[in-house]
């Protein structure tokens, strides 16, 4: 028996069920425009020639590579995308696309006038679709091997200077739950740089208070990060005054709620930062991504190897934070002119130091090394026990 479903087109119904396109899926979630939970519904890929294919290389992402949701989701985007265009010029099967076919896609992009950092982004999910397939033989030649990227010039993050991240984090007042709440997010967010979308995932069991440590996840990804005490103090006194005002007599393990008793949104997060950020009469358009840069930039300035920076904020690559390499050559020109100019810079050096980012001096960046370290060891220990078991 066909379900019925009050989704205006695009829909399909196959087998019973009600398959929606994922950005029309996303939307109507978002809008409530029906009940998820009594609707069964699954992801179409518009089919195309590549449907196939493509429902397995997420498979992959999800399985094998612990991709994040948001990671699975842009390479999604970008191969139905390219699908389509590909099903538009007359290829039929997905071993007759050729370099000429996806240099043309390439052209198309550009000629649409996308970023050169979009279009870079479309052809590093190509190469490591047609790679898979390659490596999973179900084609035989690779056609994204030559395509190359355009040249992206790399520009400094925007970030907050330290005196503009001080006022923005002294913007919630404490004379109500919501201000205990958004003074923890904010202090939180600063000190470990973690993603706004780990953040709003945290769970009550992820902090230690009594040691200064909190896991952040990114899908099946986890890794231990340190945070200072002013970030500590704010997240005990959330605890201990805020936080029961926001289950209404509801248990959930999630640390940070809403009015309703619900996690906190990413788009709820994003709005009171807007807020603060008026408030506080900052005219830079901040974003939680400035924040993670802040932190990054701020650490750098410090003095804080770019190995710590990478572990602390999860980046899989060094090259990732090779952007922060400017703030410490800033930072060694900047110290230079210091020392030369007044003799008593081990003072001077040490206030400058205590109003930069608590984790940016060697004694702190020890204690992130050592943090990290036992976290390994320990998930090392526990798959052994798992393996003998």
């Amino acid at each position: 028996m066909i379900q019925e479903c009050k989704i205006p087109s695009p829909k399909v119904i196959f087998n019973g069920f009600c398959i929606v396109t994922e950005r029309v899926w996303n939307s109507y979630k978002q809008l409530r425009l029906f009940d998820t939970r009594q609707l069964q519904v699954a992801y179409s890929f518009e089919g195309t020639i590549m449907d196939e294919e493509i429902r397995y290389f997420i498979t992959y992402l999800e399985e094998v590579k612990k991709a994040s949701h948001n990671t699975v989701m842009s390479y999604h985007s970008d191969l139905s995308k390219m699908a389509s265009y590909v099903e538009g010029q007359g290829v039929n099967t997905i071993g007759a696309v050729t370099a000429t076919v996806l240099n043309s896609y390439v052209l198309y992009l550009e000629k649409s006038g996308m970023a050169a950092s979009t279009i870079s982004r479309y052809i590093a999910s190509m190469k490591a679709f047609f790679e898979y397939l390659v490596r999973d033989h179900r084609i035989g030649e690779d056609p994204a091997f030559r395509l190359r990227a355009p040249k992206v010039e790399r520009q400094m993050p925007g970030i907050l200077t330290v005196q503009e991240m001080e006022l923005l984090l002294t913007q919630p007042t404490l004379n109500s739950p919501k201000g205990y709440r958004d003074r923890a997010m904010l202090e939180l967010l600063y000190a470990t740089g973690m993603r706004v979308s780990e953040l709003v995932h945290l769970e009550v069991g992820d902090l230690n208070l009594r040691y200064g440590w909190v896991i952040c996840r990114d899908g099946e990804k986890e890794r231990m990060v340190p945070f200072g005490s002013k970030a500590g103090m704010a997240l005990r006194e959330y605890m201990d005054k805020a936080r029961e005002h926001f289950l209404k007599k509801e248990q959930t393990d999630c640390l940070f709620l809403n009015y309703s008793g619900a996690p906190m949104s990413r788009q709820g997060f994003w709005k009171l930062l807007k807020s603060y950020a008026g408030k506080a009469g900052i005219q830079k358009d901040i974003t939680p991504r400035m924040f993670r840069h802040s932190c990054a930039a701020h650490m750098a300035a410090g003095g804080a190897k770019l190995g710590t920076i990478q572990e602390m904020l999860g980046y899989t690559d060094l090259t990732a934070t090779q952007i922060y390499a400017g703030f410490q050559q800033e930072t060694k020109t900047e110290y230079s002119r210091f020392i030369r100019e007044d003799e008593k810079n081990v003072c001077k050096g040490a206030e400058r130091k205590e109003s930069l980012h608590p984790f940016c001096s060697d004694e702190s960046e020890d204690r992130c090394g050592t943090y990290i370290r036992r976290r390994r060891a320990r998930t090392s220990r526990q798959r052994r026990i798992r393996f003998l078991r």
